[in-house]
């Protein structure tokens, strides 16, 4: 097993295409397959259902694409650390969720002093789950997390801001609807939601 295999595969299943990740790590489509197939051949069991030019994951390569992001994750931190190391500068690495961080990173962005040079920003966007397992890796420093009741004791958090969270409609699905909207009132209704992190 290689990064570069592990990098492949991940590529893969985040355009869900051989051939599109193929083009995107500007490799030839047989590398791709062959890297996948060499970590089947390792680790005995298959990653992907194939079905003519499409693929779904098995419940092992859904499992282990979730081990595989985490490692690659921590393989570039590691990458990341040791070329600061050269630099002489600290890396801070920040959590965001994707929404939440269009609203504070400008703010934090603007109030550093671009004189000071002792350190690299980092961001990792992801989901609460997401974020909280970073957290408990190392493989963030800090984050900035949605929550509405306390978190773990093993955790410290500084309130920064109140949000509120809106729910947007057509004027003529919204006349069932008063002013504010329960969410045993949104149970039958389709909604579009983010990426399961």
């Amino acid at each position: 097993m290689t990064l570069s295999q592990l990098r492949y595969f991940q590529t893969a299943c985040r355009l869900e295409s051989i051939t599109r990740a193929a083009e995107s790590l500007n490799i030839s489509q047989p590398s791709v397959s062959a890297a996948i197939r060499s970590l089947e051949d390792e680790f005995g069991y298959p990653l992907l259902e194939r079905q003519g030019r499409s693929f779904t994951l098995t419940e092992k390569g859904v499992e282990f694409l979730e081990k595989t992001d985490a490692l690659l994750l921590h393989a570039d931190a590691f990458s990341s650390s040791m070329h600061s190391l050269r630099d002489g500068k600290r890396r801070l690495n920040v959590g965001v969720p994707p929404m939440i961080g269009s609203l504070f990173l400008p703010r934090i962005f603007s109030s550093l002093d671009e004189r000071d040079h002792s350190f690299t920003l980092s961001i990792t966007e992801g989901g609460r789950r997401e974020l909280l397992s970073s957290l408990s890796s190392h493989r963030v420093d800090a984050a900035f997390l949605p929550h509405d009741r306390p978190l773990d004791g093993a955790w410290s958090s500084i309130h920064i801001a109140d949000l509120e969270t809106v729910c947007c409609m057509s004027n003529e699905r919204a006349s069932g609807f008063g002013d504010k909207v329960t969410l045993e009132e949104l149970r039958d209704e389709p909604l579009v939601l983010f990426r399961s992190g």
